[in-house]
């Protein structure tokens, strides 16, 4: 399962273009079904604008499903240039509305497609960026002594500690990103002396900033 980047919740941002009113909303969709609330969202806050296009890319087993509109602007000038925002930035499970009340000046074709990628881009600087990595929940069982040095370690690779339990000995669930897996189990049991393994229990994709160190 590959990592890919999205944002964390739904940002907006206006802009004006010769006298049109741009409207742009960005927001996570795990699937259809996110991505059409989100545009029926756009629709019931914009009942009156004159157009509302949008794009989307999600998420699948095999090629990512993407799709467009136009929404009634000249073919070509406002879903198709949201897209190409949308994959130049590598975002995925994502869509992109673009409102836009017209302001009596007409654009044209090339004017239109740069409003609309300019729009596009505004929203996805504001936005807040995540990696969703694919990561392998598990376990690890060690003394008090092992804790700290574990405990210090997995704060340095960015390697989120999903729980701690106090007994005996201290039982620890760490997620870990699956492709760097193998690399920090050996780690894990080198730091150790070979005292501690990790034990994997099941996967999951978890969200982390972008400048994770892993």
């Amino acid at each position: 399962m590959k990592d890919y980047k999205t944002v964390l919740q739904t940002f907006e941002t206006e802009i004006q273009i010769k006298k049109s009113l741009f409207i742009a909303r960005i927001s996570s969709a795990e699937n259809e079904n996110y991505a059409l609330d989100m545009l029926s969202a756009a629709a019931s806050s914009d009942p009156k604008a004159t157009h509302i296009c949008y794009a989307y890319i999600l998420k699948t087993k095999g090629a990512n499903r993407e799709k467009f509109s136009d929404a009634g602007e000249p073919q070509g000038t406002a879903g198709k240039p949201i897209l190409s925002v949308l994959n130049h930035n590598e975002l995925t499970n994502v869509i992109l509305t673009v409102t836009r009340y017209f302001g009596g000046i007409k654009l044209g074709a090339a004017g239109l497609v740069r409003a609309y990628m300019q729009s596009a881009e505004s929203v996805i600087q504001k936005a807040q960026i995540v990696i969703r990595k694919y990561c392998i929940k598990s376990d690890i069982l060690c003394s008090y002594s092992d804790y700290g040095k574990l405990k210090n370690y997995a704060s340095e690779k960015d390697i989120p500690i999903s729980g701690i339990e106090f007994a005996q000995d201290v039982h620890m669930g760490l997620l870990i990103p699956y492709s760097y897996y193998d690399k920090i189990s050996r780690e894990i049991s080198e730091i150790t002396n070979g005292r501690v393994t990790a034990k994997k229990r099941c996967a999951e994709y978890v969200t982390f900033v972008e400048n994770t160190k892993t």
